[in-house]
């Protein structure tokens, strides 16, 4: 496509140093990278092209440095931005809709014509993605996203004089996050559209975009309730306060098992001190350090940075020991003891590598999807109906096996609770974990997905120890006394002779459903399905619709089995074992 516009207007505004912003192209393209198949069925069958190219003209070079304004969404991988043949960069890889802005550097832009492309890297899968909405502004590119400053303090509801780590998500009236002023500090991690804070403070800087409504959002992770603040063209005032009401309250700890760092994990974007803000900011009580083939203790970087270890927050030492035959994390490993080598390709020499590290606790990662040619759950290697490996090779080493990884969801969100009930079934002593798997800020939210420990009956609540007793962890999940929560937390008691189910939300996730399982069989006492009788073992499932939201969305499978997905909200109770009495 071509877009023309008079010489005059783009040469006035710069000339004149004007906040100066001219549409480019107004509209949202549809593009498919990677071949002809789409990736998602609510894609249109047919994109626009594989690539897009956009003229417009200008009078003269760009002096000093400008910036270029531009709407994606739904970004898989890796698609790259140039102006007249120069790289700006490429687009954010994140499914998530966003407003985003890049430099152009002095002289790029050139008289007469110039043209803006969008190209999909050769050799990628196919990526479905939307694009459009250019423009470009004749100031840098700070002076743009910071052209109003606003200072953000939040609070808990109820305890006015404490801080609040937390998230801030600035979001526009389509839904896309907006790219602010903010750079990632000591006490701020920061990524397009989002802020997490250590403290509840941060002085954010917000563009103006001319007529678009903004929706600033502080939330808190899945135990807290929102709070929202909408500014309009010309509504800019100097201070927001929010306050967050803590809505779900669980006696109990929230882990999550399964964290990286690119500062150690080597991939991914969250470096370390951004990883414990993130972890503070979405109400983490347990964070492992999981990075692959290390044993890394992040509680120093904690103490930097004012964490204190307690009962709110404390840290891990793990180990995502990476293999040809599967990924596992290694929990309560010693920080100063040499990690499990790569022992070959078999099963048995796996056993013997988590065996060797001294772990308190063994999870099997993400077992149906493929890392370097290998699927634990593939069927040439897993009986999934009878839970059973098809070699013959145990399960027993493990205490539990990821149920719901939010960083690398399955396209049926449902596959890994029945691989899970199966093993039950036929008496492997492994719990189902929820964890996130996330290396980055905002793209795959930390502690989305994660896992609650029931405090101990006697525990005082004003005096336990700060600790994570994780020998404690390791034989609650075996027995299957955690609980998996995916946006929901589910508690399943026997009382008065029958099974009594809750189930934990904020209000901004929906619950529509509870399916009781029996002995791993879906059961429905009021369809006469049958008795419960002792020695039955019991646990319930609990799901609604996925999270949308910019604050807090669920991702979509990055290794999609097809083109269609229903994202869920997964709670998974613990497991009750009726007795005769």
């Amino acid at each position: 496509m071509r877009f023309q516009s008079g010489f005059l207007f783009l040469c006035l505004l710069v000339s004149s140093g004007l906040a100066a912003e001219r549409v480019i192209d107004a509209e949202m393209h549809h593009l498919r990278g990677g071949g002809d198949t789409r990736e998602w069925l609510e894609m249109p069958a047919e994109p626009e092209g594989d690539s897009l190219t956009v003229s417009f003209e200008a009078d003269e070079p760009n002096a000093g440095t400008a910036t270029l304004w531009l709407r994606q969404r739904n970004v898989q991988w890796r698609w790259i931005l140039a102006l007249n043949e120069k790289q700006l960069g490429t687009l954010r890889e994140d499914e998530q809709g966003a407003r985003l802005a890049w430099p152009i550097p002095p002289n790029t832009l050139k008289s007469g014509v110039n043209t803006i492309t969008i190209t999909h890297k050769s050799g990628q899968r196919p990526d479905d993605i939307w694009v459009g909405d250019l423009r470009i502004d004749s100031r840098l590119p700070y002076q743009v996203l910071g052209e109003r400053e606003v200072a953000i303090v939040v609070k808990e509801a109820g305890k006015p004089e404490a801080d609040l780590p937390c998230r801030i998500t600035v979001s526009d009236a389509q839904g896309d996050l907006v790219m602010t002023g903010n750079g990632t500090t000591k006490t701020t991690a920061v990524r397009p559209g989002v802020v997490y804070t250590l403290d509840g403070r941060v002085v954010v800087g917000l563009p103006s975009l001319g007529t678009n409504e903004l929706t600033v959002t502080a939330s808190r992770g899945f135990e807290y309730g929102i709070d929202q603040k909408k500014l309009g063209p010309g509504d800019w005032p100097d201070t927001l306060a929010f306050e967050l009401e803590r809505q779900v309250r669980f006696p109990g700890r929230a882990i999550d098992p399964h964290i990286h760092t690119v500062t150690h994990s080597r991939h991914g974007s969250c470096r370390l001190h951004e990883r414990i803000i993130t972890m503070r900011g979405e109400g983490l009580h347990v964070g492992a350090s999981t990075e692959h083939n290390l044993n890394i203790d992040w509680a120093d970087m904690a103490a930097q940075l004012g964490v204190k270890q307690g009962r709110e927050f404390s840290t891990v030492v793990g180990n995502e020991y990476t293999t040809r035959t599967g990924h596992f994390n290694l929990l309560g490993v010693d920080p100063e003891a040499k990690p499990p080598g790569y022992i070959g390709n078999s099963w048995a020499g796996v056993i013997a590598g988590c065996k060797s590290s001294g772990a308190a606790v063994v999870i099997l990662n993400h077992a149906r999807d493929v890392q370097t040619g290998y699927r634990p759950f593939d069927p040439k290697n897993h009986d999934a109906e009878r839970g059973q490996r098809l070699d013959g090779g145990s399960y027993d080493f493990l205490h539990g096996m990821e149920v719901v990884n939010s960083g690398a969801t399955q396209t049926d969100p449902f596959e890994l609770t029945r691989d899970w009930l199966a093993m039950r079934k036929v008496g492997w002593n492994i719990g189902a974990i929820g964890s996130s798997d996330s290396h980055d800020v905002s793209r795959y939210i930390v502690g989305q997905a994660r896992t609650y420990m029931k405090d101990a009956p006697d525990a005082d609540r004003n005096e336990r120890s700060p600790a994570f007793d994780l020998d404690r962890f390791a034989t609650e999940l075996a027995s299957g006394q955690t609980h998996l929560s995916y946006g929901l937390l589910v508690e399943l008691e026997w009382r008065d002779g029958k099974p009594k189910v809750t189930v934990h939300r904020p209000d901004w996730i929906e619950h529509e459903k509870t399916t009781l399982y029996r002995n791993g069989e879906a059961f429905d006492p009021k369809e006469n399905d049958g008795e419960i009788k002792p020695g039955d073992w019991l646990v319930a499932v609990a799901e609604g619709p996925g999270v949308t939201a910019p604050h807090w969305p669920f991702a979509r499978p990055y290794k999609p089995d097809g083109p269609s997905f229903k994202p869920r909200a997964i709670g998974i109770s613990n497991i009750v074992r009726v007795r005769a009495e």
